[in-house]
């Protein structure tokens, strides 16, 4: 009766050897696809690129660890970004720089897919004079394309509070530009495909 039970249990073995394998490779191709809007993300908080690289690093493994905790009520794309979000955060408080203060970002143009639109990358220029939580919020919104409520879930505050904190953002980040453009005095933002732009008002 010995001899059967052992068959069973090498056949366990090797189906959750099996069900290993399928899950890092779908593990793989998910920091494939994510690698680069991540680092860009984390990017535009740290200077370093190494540190960069460690903390995107540091994201995967988290998620890896922690994959059976998602239950799918949020995308795939926003729980890795909260990861990465609060993993940010972290270093930052490690390595006591201030996480909400003015900052400047490690070459966020070189991420940006706006290199065609003079425009967007000015305002993204002057945007990293605003404090660090006002841009990380219009970055997630004009660069990642996420919504408020997805925004509200990686930053783990209200949907209310993000509005309003993101209506702020956008009405500093106008003073900013008013203050650097002469020019566009009469102008105002608006969000397009590819970020935030100038328009004119009527």
């Amino acid at each position: 009766m010995g001899r059967p039970k052992t068959v069973y249990k090498e056949k366990s073995f090797q189906q959750d050897h099996l069900n290993n394998e399928k899950a890092a490779l779908a593990f793989e191709k998910i920091v494939r696809e994510y690698t680069v809007p991540l680092m860009r993300f984390i990017c535009s908080r740290v200077r370093c690129s190494a540190d960069a690289e460690d903390i995107c690093q540091e994201t995967f493994l988290k998620a890896f660890r922690s994959q059976h905790s998602f239950d799918g009520q949020s995308s795939l794309k926003t729980w890795l970004f909260s990861i990465a979000y609060h993993e940010t955060v972290s270093f930052l408080r490690k390595k006591k720089i201030p996480t909400t203060s003015s900052f400047q970002s490690l070459s966020v143009e070189n991420a940006s897919s706006d290199s065609q639109n003079p425009d967007s990358e000015n305002i993204w220029h002057w945007a990293r004079e605003l404090p660090a939580e006002h841009y990380t919020l219009l970055w997630l919104k004009y660069k990642e394309d996420l919504s408020t409520e997805q925004i509200a879930q990686i930053l783990r505050k209200s949907r209310l509070n993000t509005r309003v904190m993101l209506h702020r953002a956008r009405r500093r980040l106008a003073e900013i530009l008013r203050r650097k453009e002469v020019g566009r005095d009469s102008a105002f933002l608006c969000p397009n495909p590819k970020g935030l732009a100038y328009a004119e008002k009527e």
